[in-house]
């Protein structure tokens, strides 16, 4: 998981949770002792890590004009995620 430097400039993004998801994270809060600022971050960031592994994985497997020697991916396994 990626992590912020203290001289990084951090951007505020949003998010709309309906009620029973607002209770979720709290109730998850309290037992991880994590504030939700950090739960959601790690989540999201989390997100992000796979996606990015993902669309590797995808990448790797398309059929390209580039030999498979000087494909860096070819002996990496690419695991789904939650399938």
């Amino acid at each position: 998981m990626a992590t912020t430097f203290p001289d990084t400039k951090t951007t505020v993004k949003k998010v709309k949770l309906t009620d029973a998801e607002a209770k979720r994270l709290q109730q998850l809060s309290r037992v991880e002792h994590l504030p939700e600022d950090v739960l959601l971050r790690r989540w999201v960031l989390e997100g992000l890590d796979r996606m990015r592994l993902e669309r590797a994985c995808a990448l790797r497997d398309m059929p390209s004009r580039v030999s498979a020697s000087k494909t860096p991916f070819t002996t990496a396994p690419c695991l789904p995620f939650g399938r």
